[in-house]
């Protein structure tokens, strides 16, 4: 599995947000920052102390017939500003390693609900900026089958940011939203990450919040709160074009909320065609590597056909989230996509004003390779990502062609932390009202 491949590279944009977010909470909260950096394990360093209880809750997309989504963590992380003299915030780094060295979670299980995974001690006053979940497996079971997901971000790190710090005012409880994507590829189910978090003071309603397993209902007011946290993001096809093997697609995404988000990934999703299939004479044993044939296209040709869909929970072909894995034999061998494509930003910042122009890559099994850990998107800010090569089919040596064909349907998914996400069913020709909000999306 690659979770623990590229270690650091969803944080590195997560830290790039939280540094964004900590100047600009010399504003929003009225305080001086100094420059001091410390780490160590939890707990307060004298004084006053306030107790943190650290709660998960999880609606994921998942492909229909999920049953389980386990997630394995071996420490929390948490970027707080402790109280120091001459009114200076220290920023330090606290790590909550779970008893036992790591847990487990079944996603699945807190729809809903929300369970106390960690408890921290830190000095009162303190404001919190993100917290980041140290990853070691993820493991999806579909109709019956288990199978590893990789982040499709790369890394092994899941982190929240807090687009609005809130400093402790004695025992409080940061509530934690994932809200992964789950996405069927040619390469296998990869998770695109989004969370969203708040603080609250400690209920005095419920005195077993701050025990370790606890779980609740999540009440009226905490999903008021995590849906006033969220960013916001909008999002359209703005070309799509075929020339011979080659396919350029470009995604249009605005930043239209109020806090600074991480762009993870797009998905596109819709009616791809495999063409010039390879694959080597069947002998029955399963191989992950590449055709061992001549490496000369084959005739063999494919079409699967599907249009977007808004079920923002589990679909045969949601974009993304899809379970649209299929299995077609060609001349005595097999050759797996499906019709859904991830994609992620190449650049981790923007320059400039407008709409910039960045580029985009195509995940793939080694894409973390080459440094791909999400994009900044400071508020208002906007950016058009291009793709422009050949689509594989897999490692069977075929390529996938998108239908240019005009009333075609592709749903594209943009999806960011703070919980920023947009759906859209843009039918071509692109055009700028040829693309619709499907049901999910940001507002």
């Amino acid at each position: 599995m690659s979770v623990g491949k590229q270690a650091l590279k969803y944080t590195a944009a997560a830290i790039a947000v939280a540094a964004i977010i900590i100047v600009s909470s010399t504003l929003y909260l009225g305080v001086n920052f100094g420059t001091t950096t410390t780490t160590g394990a939890s707990g307060a360093q004298g004084g006053t102390s306030a107790q943190l209880a650290i709660q998960l809750t999880d609606p994921p997309t998942v492909p229909k017939g999920t049953t389980s989504l386990n997630l394995t963590y071996s420490s929390i992380g948490l970027l707080a500003g402790e109280p120091a003299s001459g009114g200076q915030q220290t920023i330090t780094t606290l790590t909550v390693i779970p008893q036992g060295g790591s847990a487990t979670l079944n996603l699945l299980s807190l729809q809903n609900i929300s369970q106390t995974i960690a408890l921290a001690k830190l000095p009162n006053a303190s404001i919190i900026y993100s917290f980041t979940l140290n990853v070691t497996s993820i493991k999806i079971d579909v109709n019956g089958t288990t199978s590893t997901v990789t982040l499709a971000t790369g890394g092994n790190s899941l982190t929240v940011t807090l687009g609005r710090p809130a400093s402790l005012a004695g025992n409080s409880v940061a509530l934690l939203q994932l809200n992964p994507v789950i996405v069927s590829t040619s390469t296998g189910y990869q998770m695109i990450p989004s969370a969203v978090g708040i603080i609250r003071t400690a209920g005095t309603a419920n005195d077993n919040e701050d025990q370790i397993g606890f779980r609740q209902h999540l009440s009226s007011e905490d999903q008021s709160q995590l849906q006033h946290a969220q960013g916001n993001l909008s999002a359209q096809l703005s070309a799509l074009s075929v020339h011979l093997n080659t396919t350029t697609i470009s995604v249009q995404v605005n930043n239209t909320g109020s806090i600074p988000v991480v762009l993870n990934a797009i998905g596109i999703h819709g009616n791809f065609t495999a063409a010039g299939l390879s694959c080597p004479a069947h002998n029955g044993n399963s191989s992950d590597g590449p055709p061992q044939g001549d490496g000369n296209p084959g005739s063999s040709t494919t079409t699967q056909t599907n249009t977007a869909s808004n079920d923002s929970n589990s679909s045969d072909n949601a974009a993304p989230g899809s379970n649209n894995h299929d299995s077609h034999q060609h001349d005595g061998c097999e050759a797996e996509h499906a019709d859904q494509l991830v994609f992620v930003p190449v650049n981790s910042t923007v320059s400039g004003t407008g709409c910039v122009a960045l580029k985009m890559q195509l995940v793939s099994g080694d894409f973390g390779e080459t440094g791909a850990h999400g994009l900044v998107l400071s508020a208002g800010q906007c950016v058009v990502l291009t793709f422009v090569g050949e689509i594989p089919v897999g490692q069977s040596g075929g390529i996938l062609i998108p239908s240019t064909l005009s009333g075609q349907v592709y749903g594209v998914h943009a999806i960011a932390s703070q919980g920023a996400n947009a759906q859209v069913a843009c039918a071509l020709p692109v055009s700028p009202t040829s693309c619709s909000v499907l049901r999910g999306s940001d507002d």
